[in-house]
């Protein structure tokens, strides 16, 4: 199964903390992990899957639950990554899809889209696409990209109360589709949720007016619906 970069980025997190957990008491592997990420621009998945592990239920058997919370975080995001990659192939298939940025994840789900379309691109992402030749897949301006599309797909650093922050030029590319009536989806999971997300440099937000929805392991809803989504299914994100 493919994994969102920033998925696996959680994953190194989490083993990581599970790695020091193995050497020393809890109290301990919880103070060197706190210094080895101090000072780091976490990304909302990673810190959603540390909240989760470092805020266990109980206090009895601590190294135990907090490894086996390590494990479930893990899985929970694999299995949300999975459900999220099957509803967006379906939504993606046959279509001329302009990515935003087109990433090495978003890049393998787009592979029975008519066409593919970018302003942005990691050079990974593009070999793997169906047409490798670098010819055919060039960045294109704003305007060029979403010219006869039929759907602007936004992969977003963080979804909070009012809307979606993507990478620099997401939002132009939200206002033009807006505009001509295109369809704008997000994509992302429950992980992705950070109400009290702060951006960084690159970041931009979009509101969530320009969202036609979010494609989620959910299914495909209006930015409240997916939030109420969340709010059922991991309440402690909000």
């Amino acid at each position: 199964m493919a994994r969102n970069p920033v998925s696996s980025l959680a994953h190194a997190y989490l083993d990581a903390f599970s790695e020091l957990l193995h050497k020393h008491a809890p109290e301990s592997a919880v103070a060197k992990f706190s210094k080895l990420v101090a000072g780091k621009k976490l990304d909302a998945i990673s810190s959603n899957a540390l909240y989760f592990v470092t805020h266990p239920a109980s206090g009895k058997n601590l190294k135990e639950e907090l490894l086996s919370r390590a494990n479930q975080a893990k899985n929970v995001i694999d299995q949300c990554t999975s459900q999220m990659s099957d509803f967006a192939k379906k939504r993606m298939a046959s279509k001329t899809v302009v990515a935003h940025p087109l990433s090495t994840f978003s890049a393998l789900l787009l592979r029975d889209a008519k066409e593919v379309r970018f302003t942005n691109a990691d050079n990974e992402a593009i070999k793997l696409l169906p047409e490798t030749d670098m010819d055919v897949h060039h960045p294109l301006t704003s305007y060029t990209a979403l010219e006869n599309a039929d759907l602007l797909l936004l992969e977003p650093s963080a979804i909070t109360a009012k809307g979606v922050f993507v990478e620099r030029g997401g939002r132009i590319l939200a206002e033009l589709a807006r505009a001509r009536g295109m369809p704008v989806y997000a994509l992302a999971t429950s992980w992705h949720t950070s109400p009290n997300w702060k951006p960084g440099q690159t970041d931009e937000h979009v509101p969530q007016e320009f969202l036609t929805g979010i494609i989620s392991e959910h299914g495909i809803y209006e930015h409240n619906e997916f939030l109420a989504k969340v709010q059922k299914a991991f309440p402690w994100m909000l």
